[in-house]
């Protein structure tokens, strides 16, 4: 029933703690775990519309061996909201970074859920060289980039030869077939999740 769940949640949450730190925009939640571990830092991101409260029993796992953070992205949980109403994609990556920085951490793991993985993908590409690698769970066709959607205006039919390996993910083309070796680090699988390592 509900209460044992949230006991279980309870006694989960102890091992993990909550913080909070200061952007730009306000003050910004988030737990963590594991930090007097030697292995590199993970960052994780959460589902939205949700909090990384959902992500304390995957943190109590994965912080045994390594430092974990997951914050409360702006606008959801207990943080602040973002700076702009209409922010994009480019600013929830700008703000993962930033977080990163208000932390002292400079390269670290990423991991993303759903909404949670597009960010993630963002802080990615705008933090190459920070970004050591990234697992995206449950990526779905979300925020499709501008070129995308204009093609599909004009051509309903992908030219999945012209497309990226991301673009033909997102226009529903072959997800499973990624290598590592094929395309620039990339692995996906047919369970919508892949992961990226440089």
């Amino acid at each position: 029933d509900e209460l044992t769940i949230r006991k279980e949640v309870l006694l989960m949450e102890s091992s993990v703690k909550r913080g909070f730190i200061d952007l730009e925009e306000g003050q910004v939640l988030y737990r963590y775990a594991g930090v007097d571990k030697e292995g590199p830092p993970l960052i994780m991101l959460h589902v939205v519309p949700g909090s990384s409260l959902g992500l304390v029993p995957l943190m109590k796992i994965l912080s045994e061996t390594r430092p974990v953070y997951a914050l409360d992205m702006l606008g959801c949980g207990d943080s602040c909201r973002p700076a702009f109403s209409d922010a994009d994609i480019v600013y929830f990556g700008d703000s993962i970074l930033r977080f990163a920085d208000a932390l002292e951490i400079d390269a670290f793991d990423l991991y993303g859920n759903r909404v949670g993985c597009h960010v993630a993908i963002e802080t990615a590409i705008s933090g190459r060289k920070r970004v050591r690698s990234l697992i995206a769970d449950g990526m779905f066709p979300f925020l499709w980039p501008r070129d995308v959607l204009e093609r599909k205006a004009t051509n309903p039919e992908p030219d999945l030869e012209r497309l990226t390996p991301n673009e033909q993910a997102l226009d529903g083309g072959p997800q499973s077939g990624l290598s590592a070796t094929q395309h620039g680090g990339c692995e996906a699988s047919t369970n919508n999740s892949f992961s990226f390592r440089h």
